[in-house]
């Protein structure tokens, strides 16, 4: 099948040099642009990229420039949020209520409700917003997992493209399903866990710190297990599709003689034109991915900062209480963290394989 296809391919070419921007145009990589989210296409747009192929109209003035923004926009909530947690903790020293055991009670407690209502709801807002950017990754996979395929079938790596879109065509389907279903839940439940243990007598804090190392683990293990797995079996079907290409080279060459020179040109032509074709899309695919989880890891980084800065000014003031409660707060965005750098990292690898997969034309 493989050999009939690579011959198929070169007639069709004749001796013309196939076009680049041809290939682009019939792969559907347009669609692949279309699939992003508009917060996605703003951020990819300032950085100078308006369409799923790169060709050089990036620079890296443009993207700081972009990322930059990004930065400052996502910085302004975070920081009034830092500023009222240190003003709560201050008043709350400057009253001298610690120094008397009743009050002190008292005091540690409204303290405390007063910095959850400054983090609480934000830690939420990053949860639900978790949730909706590993939608719109499961989107963009979605769309853009078939035409990588359709470029490895078409550069000549019949069976690494098929056996690709069987295993990332799955795990794309699989992401929103676990995120809806215990990702999400999971994140809210240890959220209240979290919120519970600072303001009741039951204690959560073993079982908070169980749950975020065991969830924590589960990530590395799982997008480890997805990387190793896609890439041998990449590097195994890629000797498959050399072989089923040397072999196809060797059949027209020997069949055909008279035409054999001008066979191996149309597989020269087509292969540089589709190299090309590949590497854009594949490098506009890392982009892509980057820019969907940039706002949120960067928003995440900024709230982890928040309460890890709380912890350390209640310890320093000795408000026990608070500085317990901002520790699982910095818990709660860590475990938002690892969850959304993990899908990350699938989408990332998925078009990293395409973009630095030799085809075997």
């Amino acid at each position: 099948m493989g050999i009939l296809f690579l011959l198929s391919v070169a007639s069709g070419a004749s001796a013309e040099e196939m076009d680049a921007a041809e290939l682009y145009e019939k792969s559907g990589a347009s669609g692949m642009y279309e699939s992003l989210d508009q917060d996605t296409q703003n951020l990819l747009s300032d950085a100078g990229i308006d369409s799923a192929q790169i060709e050089g109209g990036i620079t890296a003035e443009r993207l700081m420039t972009a990322v930059s923004q990004m930065l400052k926009d996502k910085l302004a909530g975070p920081l009034k949020a830092l500023a009222a947690l240190v003003a709560i903790i201050v008043i709350c020293k400057l009253t001298g209520c610690f120094e008397q055991s009743e009050i002190g009670e008292t005091s540690g407690m409204v303290g405390t409700l007063a910095c959850a209502s400054v983090v609480v709801l934000p830690l939420m807002k990053l949860i639900s917003t978790a949730q909706l950017v590993i939608e719109s990754a499961s989107v963009f996979l979605l769309a853009s997992i078939p035409v990588y395929s359709a470029l490895m079938v078409a550069s000549g790596d019949v069976v690494t493209g098929g056996s690709y879109s069987i295993l990332t065509l799955g795990t794309a389907n699989a992401i929103p399903i676990l995120s809806s279903a215990i990702i999400i839940p999971m994140l809210n439940i240890f959220l209240a866990l979290a919120i519970t243990s600072a303001f009741s007598q039951t204690k959560f804090d073993k079982l908070t710190e169980k749950l975020y190392s065991f969830t924590k683990w589960i990530l590395v293990l799982l997008v480890t297990l997805f990387s190793g797995v896609l890439s041998i079996q990449t590097l195994l079907n890629m000797q498959a599709d050399s072989a089923t290409s040397k072999a196809a080279k060797l059949i027209a060459s020997s069949a055909i003689p008279i035409v054999g020179g001008a066979f191996g040109d149309a597989l020269a032509a087509i292969k540089s034109s589709m190299q090309v074709v590949k590497s854009g899309v594949g490098a506009f695919g890392i982009l892509a991915s980057l820019c969907i989880f940039l706002p949120v890891i960067t928003e995440t980084v900024f709230w982890v900062a928040v309460c890890g800065v709380g912890e350390i000014a209640a310890e320093l003031f000795d408000a026990s209480r608070i500085g317990k409660f901002m520790s699982t707060c910095t818990s709660v965005g860590k475990m938002i963290l690892a969850v959304v750098i993990s899908t990350a990292a699938v989408s990332v690898v998925c078009a990293a394989v395409v973009l630095f997969l030799k085809g075997s034309l």
